[in-house]
């Protein structure tokens, strides 16, 4: 199987695509200019849980068996990772494009607003657990029903 990279990994939003492909079945690997300092344990500990290998964002996590490389705006054109993944032809995708397509893919229900997001979220998940339906959640937050 071929493996999917997210650059910037600990990001709210991209840790949770890479939780959702692992938890799906798929690899994922991803990289973080964090990840040396150990500024983000809690998200370390979800990834690793589900397994998601961590590298540093030097490119050492990019192989011939990488086949998408997901960056979000906030990953500078400058990054070592993109200019490897041009080198090696890996398809690069924005972390917009990427989510997009598993909307598609899905059933999708979409929770917005400026406060209670992360409630409905879990509320919903419950809902839909207990209903027999199998839900997955693409959070930023950290649900403890999940």
């Amino acid at each position: 199987m071929k493996k999917v990279h997210f650059v910037g990994v600990y990001g709210a939003g991209m840790s949770a695509l890479a939780q959702f492909l692992a938890m799906g079945g798929g690899r994922a690997t991803g990289s973080d200019r964090f990840l040396d300092q150990d500024k983000a344990g809690d998200i370390r500990v979800a990834l690793e849980a589900v397994g998601v290998e961590l590298f540093p964002q030097d490119g050492s996590g990019l192989t011939s068996e990488t086949e998408t490389v997901v960056v979000s705006t906030a990953i500078e054109d400058d990054n070592p990772e993109l200019a490897k993944a041009k080198s090696l032809g890996i398809k690069i995708v924005h972390r917009a494009d990427w989510l997009a397509a598993i909307v598609l893919e899905h059933q999708t229900i979409a929770v917005a607003g400026t406060s209670g997001k992360s409630t409905v979220s879990a509320m919903l998940h419950t809902i839909f657990e207990s209903a027999g339906r199998g839900p997955s959640v693409i959070t930023g937050a950290g649900l403890h029903s999940l």
